[in-house]
Formats: structure tokens, C-alpha cells, sequence
């Protein structure tokens, strides 16, 4: 391979972010050639099959590697190789050398999973047939029994905030299937795996830049999974992503046994989640919901619950240390009067005309941190975490409505509509998932 100048550098940084190398590969259609695509392969060059071609030379950290398939590969799918660029049977793509490897394998076994290919309604999840992931060496192949549609995977479908494409692709996906909750079994390891073997019940999250769990199958790092807690139902292991939020807002505000906290919307996924986390921390809770969901989170343990189709929350005649907006439709403006003196509120959503975020840069330039938006950490450690709390009887899955993968476009348009209380969990497997 040649060496690179800035300009070329600039041109692969920007398909990249535009999602050109998947499209390119024909990887998002998920029509001809069955490519799987994992960067930064550290998996030694002997453990590929002999029929292996390396694409380039030199002293690059990472090179490419396209590894045909068990079955002949179609005349027209064949490798083409120039000095700068190949193509699997599309059009050819100028790929230099960057510190980046593409291991391109093509599985005979093919998965049921809801594709993505491009932004837009629910109308664009297609079921689809597409290759079974094959676990690195670190990675643990699940076989999927139970998933969710939440907040997060419709804004990744719709792209909005607009900004958000900087991260998720600026003209269409850079991953094809979505979704961060999975309960499963595991159906393989890779070489360097020893805590998990094939059969083992269990429930995680997915790593937001990797494929998702609304497949068949999905292939995670071993830090994000977990053991399914004794005598629980894959439906009732689908609660990370949620739980994930929340617990990022409670460690922001730093909450003690004594705080008084008011969640607003604590009957979705992240306010339940609050709910019940803030609950085993020890703090006082006041919950606002809708009429129908002042039973739920009432037994999920809230001191106090108001309904706000009834009286103004912000007129209750109490104080708190913190008030949290599960749901992105208050304000701080609207809120103050319910914070104690050095009170915060914390949003998990950027708020009625992105205000938010406006408030949490003001706050954070004036030390005040009267407002502010907590950004998740890294999914390490936090699966485990989470697990205790369902051992201990402290943390339990709300499941609102259940659909089948074939009807996951109608999960996509049941979330919209801002009304789910807990999870919409999608049954990947037809079996029987009792416990």
C-alpha cells in the first residue's frame, strides 16, 4: 500500500463518517455477497483459513484481509485487488492503510435479524436474512432469546438530534441492526473467553457501535454480559438500557441515603429505573406520573406519588435535593421552585427547545451546576452491578407490551408515541421462555 498523504486521509475520514465503506461493501443491503465486518482484528494471521489473501504490504499496524467463504464464492463476487483498492463484487473502493482492518467473512448460516439501512420511519426496520456474526477472541456469540425498542433505538432510527449523525453516520447507519438490551444463550466463545460455555443464561447490553441485539444472534465483549439472575425470565432480563441512564444520573448527583428526590416521568424505562435505584440507595422518592401509572410506581417503592393530569407537581408544597426529567418535557425554569438552595436538576434528554443543554454549558462555565445532563460511562462492571440489585430484589423489569421480531416495525411506532410504561420487549425466539 501506499503511503498516504492528508488529503487522502481527510477523503476516508469523511466516507467513513458517512457510512460509505458499509454501503460500498453492499454490507447495508444485505443483498449478494454475506460480508461481516469487524475492525481492528487482533486474531493472528494463522488462526485464518489458508485461503486467506492479504490485501497490501508493508509495515502498517493493520491490513486487510478478505476471507472467502466455505461455499465457492459466485463469479461475480470475486476479489478484485489493485494496488490501492479492492471491491467484493461492487462497485471498488479506494481503501488505504489507516491503522484499521477489515475482516470480511462470509457465514453459510444465515440469521433472521431487523435491518436498518437507512434514517427514516419505522417503515425502513425490514426482516431480513443476513449472516451469522462469528465471535474474536473475546467476544461471546449469543443466541438472542429476548430484546427491547426503547427511547434510544427510534432516536437512532429517525437520527434526531440532527447531531447525532456525527456519531451514528452522516448519510445512513453505520450499523445495520440496532438494539441494546439482550437476554440469551450463549451459543459460542472466542479463544480467550474461560468465565462463560455454550448454554449459559444470560443478559447484557450491547456496545452502541457495534450491531445490535434485533437479531438471531449477536456476537458482545465479555464485559458486558452478565449470568441471568436465578429464576428470571429472558422477558425480565431486558433491562439494562434503561437502568444504564438512570444509574448515570444518580452517580452525577452523587445520591445519599436522606435526599429527597422528585423524578418526573418515572414510569418509562429510565424513570422506573430511578425509581427503584434511588429507592435502594436510601433516598426519599416522590414520583410524577399519569393517572394509570400511579399503581406502578407505587410498587415500586415511591414515598409519595403525584399525578400531574390532576395538580401541578410544582405546587406540592416540598423541596428537594435534586429533580430529574426522565422524559425530556419539563424544564428547569418550570422545576426551580422545587429545588432546595444548591439543588440540581439533571435531565435525560436535551428538553423542550433543547434548553438543556444550553443550561448544562451555562452551569458548568458558571460552577453552579444547578443544571446538568449526565453522559454515560463505559458499560463495564455495570451489568454485573445491576444483577445484584435483581438478586437482592431491589431492581425488577416493568415490561409493557411484548411483540414478535416479524412486527418489530409496530414496537418502533408503539415507542413513538411517548406512552409505553417500562420496557417493549421484542421476542426474538418462538420457544417457550419460562424460567
Amino acid at each position: 500500500m501506499t503511503r498516504l498523504g492528508y488529503g487522502n486521509l481527510l477523503i476516508l475520514a469523511l466516507r467513513v463518517l458517512a457510512g460509505e465503506v458499509n454501503a460500498f461493501l453492499n454490507l447495508s443491503l444485505c443483498e449478494g455477497p454475506r460480508l461481516a465486518v469487524r475492525t481492528r482484528v487482533s486474531r493472528p494471521r494463522s488462526e485464518f483459513p489458508r485461503t486467506a489473501v492479504h490485501v497490501g504490504g508493508g509495515k502498517a499496524p493493520y491490513s486487510f484481509r478478505v476471507l472467502p467463504p466455505t461455499p465457492r464464492l459466485r463469479r461475480t463476487d470475486r476479489v478484485h485487488k489493485t494496488r490501492r483498492s479492492f471491491s467484493v463484487g461492487g462497485p471498488r473502493l479506494r481503501v488505504p492503510t489507516l491503522g484499521v482492518s477489515f475482516a470480511c467473512t462470509v457465514d453459510k448460516d444465515p440469521m433472521k435479524a431487523a435491518v436498518i439501512t437507512r434514517y427514516g420511519s419505522p417503515d425502513v426496520v425490514k426482516i431480513r436474512e443476513v449472516p451469522k456474526p462469528v465471535p474474536a477472541a473475546g467476544e461471546i456469540l449469543i443466541r438472542v432469546r429476548a430484546a427491547t425498542v426503547n427511547r434510544t433505538d427510534c432516536g437512532e432510527l429517525r437520527a434526531h438530534p440532527f447531531f447525532m449523525r456525527f456519531f451514528s453516520g452522516l448519510l445512513r447507519p453505520r450499523r445495520t441492526i440496532f438494539g441494546l438490551d439482550f437476554a440469551g444463550e450463549v451459543e459460542a466463545v472466542g479463544a480467550a473467553i474461560s468465565s462463560f460455555k455454550p448454554g449459559d443464561r444470560v443478559f447484557g447490553m450491547c456496545p452502541s457501535r457495534s450491531n445490535g441485539a434485533q437479531a438471531e444472534y449477536v456476537c458482545v465483549p465479555e464485559r458486558t454480559v452478565a449470568a441471568m439472575p436465578a429464576g428470571t425470565r429472558f422477558d425480565e432480563a431486558v433491562v439494562c438500557e434503561g437502568a444504564f441512564y438512570a444509574n448515570a444520573v444518580l452517580k452525577k448527583i452523587e445520591l445519599r441515603a436522606g435526599h429527597k428526590i422528585l423524578i418526573y416521568g418515572a414510569s418509562g424505562a429510565i424513570g422506573t429505573a430511578l425509581a427503584q435505584l434511588a429507592k435502594s440507595s436510601g433516598a426519599g422518592v416522590t414520583a410524577v406520573v399519569a393517572t394509570r401509572h400511579l399503581d406502578l410506581v407505587k410498587s415500586l417503592g415511591a414515598d409519595r406519588v403525584v399525578d400531574y393530569t390532576v395538580e401541578d407537581f410544582t405546587r406540592i408544597g416540598e423541596i428537594f435535593d435534586f429533580v430529574v426529567d426522565a422524559v425530556g418535557k419539563t424544564s428547569f425554569f418550570r422545576c426551580r421552585k422545587l429545588l432546595k438552595p444548591g439543588g440540581i436538576f439533571a435531565a435525560t434528554d436535551l428538553g423542550p427547545w433543547a434548553q438543556n443543554v444550553v443550561l448544562a454549558i451555562w452551569s458548568s462555565i458558571t460552577r453552579s451546576n444547578r443544571v446538568v445532563i449526565p453522559v454515560p460511562g463505559r458499560i463495564d462492571g455495570f451489568v454485573g452491578f445491576l444483577k445484584s440489585r435483581m438478586e437482592a430484589g431491589q431492581f425488577r423489569a416493568i415490561v409493557d407490551r411484548k411483540y414478535p421480531l416479524a412486527a418489530i416495525a409496530d414496537a418502533y411506532r408503539y415507542v413513538e408515541t411517548g406512552q409505553k410504561a417500562g420496557i417493549v420487549v421484542i421476542d426474538i425466539a418462538a420457544a417457550d421462555e419460562s424460567a
